[in-house]
């Protein structure tokens, strides 16, 4: 994955992890939140949490899955399929 060049390969990403054993119940319904592009607060609101609460969150799923940005961790779930794309 080049994520400094501003490109996503998914035969790069490493789907050998396996997220869906990593992450909590919570921790995977914030992802969720994320990839439909949902910031922080308004997450908050529909899970009724606080802002601050949603970004610890986002900060811890960040270190568990070593990734280095949100737009890495959505991809790199969407790919392993821990969460699937929202199709509206």
């Amino acid at each position: 994955m080049d994520i400094f060049k501003g490109k996503f390969d998914p035969e790069d990403a490493d789907s050998s992890t396996d997220f869906s054993k990593l992450l909590t119940n919570k921790e995977k319904q914030i992802v969720e939140e994320l990839s439909r592009g949902l910031n922080a607060e308004q997450i908050a609101e529909e899970m009724n949490l606080s802002p601050h609460t949603i970004k610890t969150h986002r900060r811890n799923i960040l270190q568990k899955t070593e990734c280095t940005n949100t737009t890495e961790l959505v991809a790199k779930n969407l790919i392993n399929g821990t969460i699937s794309p929202g199709l509206e």
